[in-house]
């Protein structure tokens, strides 16, 4: 399968395609603006660790939302455990897009 990379100069296709799939297919969920915003912090800031790690399978759901939580916890944000749950929620959302749109049918 082709590794999917998601760069600074090509995240605003994503952005832009993930807010448009969950308006169609998720049109309930409130701001998916603010949650395609949220997806791509690790692609804007360099944390050690990034989405694209979890996009090409080389780090678990849930270890993506424990790097959040350590990070947050190292830079003393208020409630890094709910803060890291917002970012697996959306990142969950997001692996469901980039399986629909780009991996649908594909190796």
């Amino acid at each position: 399968m082709a590794k999917i990379n998601i760069t600074r100069e090509n995240k605003k296709k994503y952005q832009q395609g993930f807010v448009e799939w969950m308006e169609k297919k998720y049109p309930n969920i409130a701001r998916p603006d603010i949650m395609a915003s949220n997806v791509m912090y690790t692609i804007n800031q360099n944390r050690g660790f990034s989405l694209n790690e979890l996009i090409n399978k080389e780090i678990t759901l849930d270890e993506y939302r424990d790097k959040f939580e350590q990070y947050f916890e190292k830079i003393n944000r208020k409630s890094p455990s709910g803060h890291a749950n917002v970012q697996k929620w959306g990142a969950q959302y997001f692996l469901e897009f980039i399986s629909d749109i780009y991996l649908k049918n594909k190796g």
